[in-house]
């Protein structure tokens, strides 16, 4: 398990943290089930990329309802997205529509999206909501392509991390499998939802 003073958070405000992740990053995170608090956050993201002259890479993971009684439920329980640092970790709960902000943003050509998805979830992106991610690379194929070393295909996130990053994070068992359908996150879900759009936006810097 991850040394637990290697990754810490601390509450700035009533949906506002800080992960400190070992001693690179301090990463401002934003915690919202709102469509408002998404919209200014991802507007924010709009205005870092109108002073940047290439594309901005945004790390991104997503947690799927779980399945019920053999079927899933394709619905997003939560967007996690990290640009800088900066994160979302965005709760979406049953029947609501996406925020049209969080849809601009997911489809926009100006954005590289980075992360490590199972088969089908663009699909399930665009059948669901309509998105079409145009530039969104699986880092796992991107590890392959550029280093070689066909075994990365099966990697998980954290095992791409050890093997890019050299770092070693690795979330308690019940986090692992945890259900993120609770009224409120604790600060331990809220600092591995960062860490994990955190990882996938440092493993698309040093693969892309």
């Amino acid at each position: 398990m991850t040394d637990p003073s290697r990754i810490t958070i601390e509450r700035l405000s009533g949906y506002t943290f800080t992960v400190h992740f070992f001693n690179d990053a301090h990463i401002t995170t934003t915690v919202t089930t709102a469509d408002d608090v998404v919209t200014e956050w991802v507007n924010h993201v709009f205005f870092i990329q109108e002073c940047h002259s290439s594309r901005l890479i945004v790390g991104l993971d997503i947690d799927w309802r779980p399945k019920i009684n053999g079927h899933q439920d394709k619905s997003v329980a939560m967007f996690k997205l990290c640009v800088g640092d900066l994160c979302l970790v965005f709760r979406f709960l049953p029947h609501r529509n996406l925020p049209n902000s969080l849809f601009n943003l997911l489809s926009s050509r100006q954005f590289v999206f980075v992360g490590v998805w199972n088969n089908g979830e663009y699909e399930e992106l665009f059948l669901n909501y309509n998105i079409r991610m145009l530039n969104a690379y699986d880092l796992r194929m991107v590890a392959v392509e550029k280093l070689g070393r066909g075994e990365m295909l099966g990697m998980l996130l954290t095992g791409l991390a050890s093997e890019v990053l050299g770092r070693e994070v690795e979330k308690p068992r019940g986090l692992r499998h945890a259900m993120w359908e609770h009224v409120a996150l604790n600060v331990e879900q809220i600092m591995y939802a960062c860490v994990d759009a955190y990882l996938a936006l440092q493993i698309g810097r040093q693969l892309l």
